[in-house]
């Protein structure tokens, strides 16, 4: 990999999650079985707006080793598989965004319907400094 910062691009699996300092260890069973130093998880933003999200232990990553050794990476994102594919919620259109999580909580916009949907698998709760509208070109139904 000459001419690149990178000395190698590996894919492994969460050993161990930091979230306070959100790092992982990464375990490499096909890299003589290597589990990585703490590595940072890259993150969408992180100075004035700040985005957040962890890998799960034995969830399977894209890691980044720098040039001057093993020791500093940087985990790329998570990526599905065989063993976790990409759920169904996410196939209803060629152009949809949004979270699954583990407890069956969905958010999903579908750009292509325009529909925002939100189901969750518990309470919500809404804070607001100032006042909250709901305003609809047409009808609201509450049930």
């Amino acid at each position: 990999m000459e001419n690149t910062p990178f000395e190698a691009v590996r894919k492994g699996l969460v050993s161990s999650v930091n979230r306070e300092n959100c790092t992982v260890k990464v375990y490499f069973p096909d890299w003589d079985e290597k589990v990585s130093f703490d590595l940072p998880v890259m993150q969408k933003n992180t100075l004035n707006t700040k985005y957040y999200w962890m890998p799960e232990v034995d969830e399977q990553v894209i890691c980044a080793f720098f040039a001057n050794g093993t020791q500093e990476g940087v985990v790329l994102g998570a990526i599905y598989s065989e063993a976790d594919k990409v759920p169904s919620e996410f196939l209803v259109s060629d152009d949809c965004d949004g979270v699954l999580f583990s407890d069956g909580t969905l958010i999903r916009y579908d750009v292509q319907n325009h529909i925002l949907l939100i189901d969750v698998k518990g309470e919500i709760e809404i804070k607001a400094d100032k006042n909250i509208r709901a305003k609809t070109g047409e009808k609201i139904y509450l049930n």
